[in-house]
């Protein structure tokens, strides 16, 4: 089966592959950390919004401190939606994989609340991960805390990690093989 692996797949679609390959192919075909979607921070209502840190009318606030402008046109990252978090191909900074609106980002999200470069990801699976903020515009969360520019904050299997209005799961290779492991029918 070929697998592109630019394209963004949605949860079911690892789960079906998983189902036909089993878990050590999975773990050989996806052997990075991935973010998966939740619910856009811009669209969702406050019933739906699940956090214990703070509400979304709060979130929002802080956004608009920012000065950040309006949603426009562009694609939403719907919930459920997988991004890989690893180099893509001419990337910039070898050591490093990056999220920004830029088309050329390691983690590409359309969005003008998010910067053209965000954050970046640093580490390995056995040494672990971290997750830093680039000097954006309207910051960058784990967990409920606002990330300091510029410092590296170690990310935990599960974290709840944002960019601007866009909101992630993250997951390393082998937490995301037992989450669709536990999706999985078999």
């Amino acid at each position: 089966m070929l697998l592109k692996v630019d394209a963004i797949q949605r949860l079911e679609w690892y789960r079906e592959w998983f189902e036909r390959r089993g878990r050590s192919a999975f773990l050989s075909e996806f052997p990075h950390p991935v973010l998966v979607a939740r619910e856009n921070l811009e669209t969702e209502t406050e019933a739906s919004f699940h956090t214990a840190f703070m509400s979304r009318s709060q979130f929002l606030a802080e956004l608009q401190k920012g000065g950040s402008s309006a949603p426009d046109d562009r694609p939403q990252i719907r919930a459920g939606e997988v991004r890989l978090v690893r180099k893509a191909a001419g990337a910039a900074f070898a050591d490093r994989v990056g999220v920004g609106r830029a088309r050329n980002a390691d983690v590409w999200l359309p969005n003008p609340r998010v910067s053209k470069y965000h954050a970046y990801f640093s580490g390995t699976s056995d040494a672990g991960y971290t997750l830093t903020d680039a000097d954006s515009r309207n910051g960058t969360w784990i967990d409920g805390e606002k990330l300091a520019p510029r410092t590296p904050v170690p990310l935990a299997e599960g974290s709840e990690v944002v960019f601007g209005p866009h909101r992630f799961t993250f997951y390393t290779a082998a937490g995301f093989c037992e989450n669709i492991g536990r999706r999985a029918r078999s």
